[in-house]
């Protein structure tokens, strides 16, 4: 990974890209559940974000623990099937929302 995606990178990036920043100076988040519909889709949005990173650090500390020899093979199998095919399934559906509904209304 290099450069403009090496930037975009959670656990590196030391703030948002500006294009966000922009963004976030118009509409702070202190003020989001202050906006019309935000109770609904928006905020429903937003936490599917933070179940996407939760089942990522979910599936890197059950690889850590598997390389570390704190886990049995099996297990972590069993687990990570489980966890990645709904982290896949859930994210492709996610995907599928915003690309057919939320992008053309921002657009």
């Amino acid at each position: 990974m290099s450069g403009a995606a090496e930037d975009l990178r959670l656990d590196l990036r030391r703030g948002l890209p500006e294009a966000l920043r922009v963004l976030l100076a118009e509409y702070p988040r202190a003020g989001w559940a202050q906006e019309p519909g935000y109770e609904g889709l928006i905020r429903f949005w937003l936490d599917r974000h933070m179940m996407f990173r939760r089942l990522l650090e979910t599936m890197t500390a059950r690889t850590e623990a598997l390389h570390e020899g704190e886990m049995d093979p099996a297990r972590y199998r069993a687990e990570l099937s489980r966890l990645g095919g709904g982290f896949v399934q859930e994210l492709h559906g996610h995907h599928s929302i915003e690309d057919h509904h939320y992008f053309p209304v921002l657009m």
